[in-house]
């Protein structure tokens, strides 16, 4: 009997521990050049050793499908990062594990990216969405009734993690994340001194983290979830797209007939937010994606059925978890149930979604400019009309006249406005 086998992988990971995205300074964390020499959001070498630790993580996994007892060989993988310092070098760390490189500053793959603001498929929240950003902006989220019962149930806790870090600024849900995050680099990079030891482990320390989660969850789905299916189209679905159009045809290296065997992205926590939201995954209690943390989606091949199925899994700091009946309705999953799984949160047309193709106010100054036009040729049509009902009672020579008044009514303003067009899916980043 033929048994399953692994024909394709593609990992979606985070980057290591960082310096903070902000250097705080309203509190008495001291942030400064000192200890982050590099400036904000940088990966550190602790953040470069947990990606080094998960490249052998995954070596150790794909031992018997990966050709490691060859060189490097394009043909075979495809790596492409946000282009962001920290996610470029954690890929870089990484697959320098993953490859065994042992020669130093040997770094033998190249690691794809594009500028961040064309980036519409790794970078989460994508503001680049117009009706996304509009939710966002009018706090449309944040004024539910679920939303205001989780800031009320964190509201001593935030609190006193502003004492405990004599910090002069309030915090809520939405932006406990400034100070939190910062309070996370110093605890992953062994910078302690100026964190009080309860924001570092204990009761405090859990619940903080509980809040950090949920606020993350909130970026991309309501409380109460009911809104969790729109969102995802503009956001998270977006990924579950390319991710699914991947299963089903996976990307091919130029010059080369069959596809890589091992796909990477290397991007945010954000991004695995945003991606577990759509698969409708974790959500109860949803923990903040951690450093390094990576879902990976295993694509198997059965011989006997001439099928594919797909496994997909969490590491998330020392869990590992099987997700795949969790997103799928059953496990192993086969592709095309994935595909009835998912088709709800993947826009079929992501700029309609997102209305970008809705006219905008020139184009609404413009309507207005024609219809003010229109307005004053139609009463010159009656006018005229109606001299010649007068004329043409007086004389019958120049019935020629009448083609000239019907060809006035017939005049038409050239129409911008079109239906909006529904196609397959297409990635907007391409």
């Amino acid at each position: 009997m033929a048994e399953k086998k692994l024909d394709f992988v593609l990992a979606l990971w985070r980057h290591g521990a960082r310096s903070p995205m902000e250097f705080s300074k309203t509190s008495s964390i001291g942030d400064n050049f000192e200890i982050w020499p590099d400036g904000t959001g940088q990966l550190t070498e602790n953040g470069k050793e947990m990606h080094r630790q998960l490249g052998r993580f995954l070596r150790n996994r794909y031992k018997d499908f990966y050709p490691f007892d060859e060189d490097y060989r394009r043909k075979d993988i495809y790596v492409r990062s946000t282009d962001r310092d920290r996610t470029l070098l954690s890929a870089v760390a990484n697959l320098g594990a993953f490859l065994n490189v042992s020669t130093p500053g040997m770094v033998p793959f190249p690691v794809h990216t594009m500028p961040t603001e064309n980036d519409n498929l790794l970078r989460y929240p994508n503001m680049n969405c117009k009706r996304f950003a509009d939710i966002l902006k009018n706090k449309e989220i944040q004024e539910t009734a679920g939303y205001k019962a989780l800031n009320e149930k964190y509201a001593d806790d935030f609190k006193k993690m502003s004492e405990l870090l004599n910090d002069t600024k309030e915090y809520d849900l939405n932006n406990m994340w400034t100070i939190f995050d910062n309070v996370d680099c110093h605890k992953y990079n062994n910078f302690t001194d100026t964190v009080p030891a309860e924001l570092l482990s204990g009761p405090l320390y859990d619940r903080l983290s509980a809040a950090a989660g949920l606020a993350m969850q909130t970026l991309f789905t309501d409380v109460e979830g009911n809104r969790r299916i729109e969102l995802s189209r503009m956001q998270g679905g977006v990924l579950l797209g390319d991710i699914l159009e991947q299963l089903r045809s996976p990307l091919q290296q130029y010059d080369f007939d069959d596809p890589v065997k091992y796909l990477v992205y290397s991007a945010h926590d954000t991004t695995l937010a945003a991606a577990l939201v759509a698969m409708n995954a974790q959500q109860e209690n949803f923990k903040q994606p951690f450093y390094a943390s990576a879902l990976l989606f295993e694509r198997y091949f059965d011989e006997a059925s001439k099928t594919h199925s797909v496994e997909i899994w969490y590491k998330n700091d020392d869990e590992f978890t099987d997700l795949t009946a969790e997103t799928c309705g059953e496990s192993p999953c086969p592709l095309d149930q994935l595909e009835l799984a998912w088709l709800p949160v993947i826009p079929l047309n992501w700029d309609a979604e997102c209305h970008h193709m809705d006219p905008s106010p020139e184009h609404f100054a413009a309507v207005q400019t024609k219809s003010n036009v229109l307005a004053v040729l139609l009463a010159l049509s009656w006018a005229i009309f109606i001299s010649y009902f007068i004329l043409s009672k007086r004389s019958k020579k120049h019935p020629e006249r009448l083609a000239l008044v019907e060809q006035e009514f017939s005049m038409a303003v050239d129409d911008k406005w079109s239906s909006v067009p529904a196609s397959n899916f297409v990635n907007p980043s391409i």
